[in-house]
C-alpha cells in the first residue's frame, strides 16, 4: 500500500457553479435592477427621437411665420406660431416633463427660440414694442432673451424694407428700440456661449441702423429722398420745395449732412 495521498479530482464542488461547469451559480448583482435600467434608457431615448422630430415642426412653423411677418401675412403667420404653441403644449411638454434636462434642451429648446423671435416680432409689427417672458408663455428665460436677441436681426430686415419705402420714421423706430434693447442687454452678464455670441452680434446690428438712416439723410439732403413726416417741416417757409424740406430734414438729424446742404446749394 503506498503512503502517497489521494489526489484531488479536477473540477471539484468549489469549480461547479464556474464558466466551465453545468450547474449555473447564484447572481452576485441584482440583474432585474439592471433590466429595468436598460428599459428606462430605451424609453428615454425613444422620447427624444420623438421630441427631436417634433421639435423640427416647431422649428419650420417658427421660421416660415417669419417669412409670412416680413411678407405682411399676419393671418397666416399667427396660424402657424398657434400651431407651433399647441405641439409644444400638447405633444413635447409632456414628452419631457419629469425626464432629464437633456430632454428639454437640445432640439425643443432651439425650437422654442426661434418661436420666441417669431413671437416678438409678431408683437412688434402689431404693437410697436415687444412682449414679456409671461406673454410668450411657453418659454424659458434663456429661450426668451434668445429669441429677442435673434429678433433685432429680423428687425434688421424690416428697417431696410422699410427705407426702400422712404418710411424714414419706421427706420428711425427700429433703430430706437434696438438702441434701448442694446443698454437693457449691457446690465446682463453673459458668459462664453450661445447667447453671448448673440449679444456680440448687437452691437453690429445697431450700426447697422444708424448707417442706414444716415444714408437716407444724406440721400434727402441731395434732393433723391423726401421722408414721409417730420416735426421740423411747420419750421420752413410756405415756398419751400421737396427739395429744401428733405435737406433740413436731414440737417437737423446729422452735422454733417448739414455741410453737404450748402456746399450742394452754393
Amino acid at each position: 500500500m503506498s503512503g502517497r495521498a489521494p489526489k484531488r479530482a479536477r473540477g471539484g464542488s468549489a469549480a461547479a457553479g464556474g464558466a466551465g461547469g453545468g450547474v449555473a451559480s447564484d447572481p452576485l448583482f441584482d440583474e432585474a435592477a439592471f433590466d429595468a435600467l436598460a428599459a428606462d434608457m430605451a424609453a428615454e431615448d425613444a422620447k427624444r427621437d420623438k421630441i427631436i422630430k417634433r421639435s423640427r415642426d416647431v422649428l419650420k412653423l417658427s421660421k416660415t411665420s417669419i417669412y409670412a411677418l416680413h411678407r405682411g401675412d399676419m393671418a397666416k403667420a399667427a396660424k402657424q406660431l398657434d400651431e407651433a404653441r399647441q405641439i409644444t403644449k400638447d405633444e413635447l411638454f409632456p414628452l419631457a416633463e419629469g425626464g432629464p434636462a437633456f430632454l428639454r434642451g437640445g432640439a425643443l429648446s432651439s425650437a422654442l427660440e426661434e418661436y420666441a423671435e417669431a413671437r416678438v416680432f409678431e408683437t412688434f409689427l402689431t404693437t410697436g414694442s415687444i412682449p414679456t417672458l409671461a406673454d410668450l408663455e411657453i418659454c424659458d428665460r434663456d429661450e426668451y432673451v434668445g429669441g429677442v436677441l435673434d429678433f433685432t436681426g429680423e428687425l434688421n430686415r424690416y428697417a431696410v424694407l422699410r427705407a426702400t419705402d422712404r418710411d424714414v420714421e419706421a427706420v428711425r423706430h427700429c433703430r430706437e428700440l434696438t438702441d434701448q434693447l442694446m443698454a437693457a442687454f449691457m446690465k446682463f452678464e453673459f458668459r462664453n456661449g450661445n447667447l453671448r455670441k448673440k449679444y456680440d452680434s448687437l452691437k453690429y446690428t445697431l450700426k447697422k441702423m444708424e448707417t442706414l438712416i444716415y444714408e437716407m439723410s444724406l440721400s434727402a439732403a441731395m434732393g433723391g429722398l423726401a421722408p414721409k413726416s417730420s416735426e421740423g417741416d411747420k419750421d420752413m417757409p410756405d415756398g419751400a420745395d421737396d427739395a429744401d424740406l428733405a435737406a433740413a430734414r436731414a440737417a437737423s438729424d446729422c452735422p454733417a449732412v448739414l455741410h453737404v446742404v450748402k456746399h450742394a446749394r452754393a
